[in-house]
């Protein structure tokens, strides 16, 4: 297809309106992006936040493992400390 002169007059006149558009465009895709990303980010923050929690259920099983595995081998000791002083 072979423009004409009244093709390129229209392609000239409406050439701020195009920019404009192009303009307002990239502005709607930009804030897009922004919209992902902050999305996405949230997601993140949830996504480590559930780790934080299990990791601290975790440490919090182990320390109570610990200090009753630490009590049973106590009393365990003292009775054993008692039959020897019984003897």
């Amino acid at each position: 297809m072979i423009l004409g002169e009244h093709d390129f007059a229209k392609i000239i006149l409406n050439e701020d309106d195009n920019i404009n558009k192009f303009k307002r465009t990239i502005e709607q895709d930009r804030s897009q992006i922004d919209n992902d990303i902050n999305l996405l980010k949230s997601e993140f923050n949830n996504i480590f936040e559930d780790l934080k929690v299990k990791l601290y259920q975790d440490l919090d099983k182990k320390h109570k493992e610990y200090f009753s595995n630490y009590t049973l081998f106590k009393d365990k000791f003292s009775e054993y400390e008692s039959q020897l002083s019984a003897l």
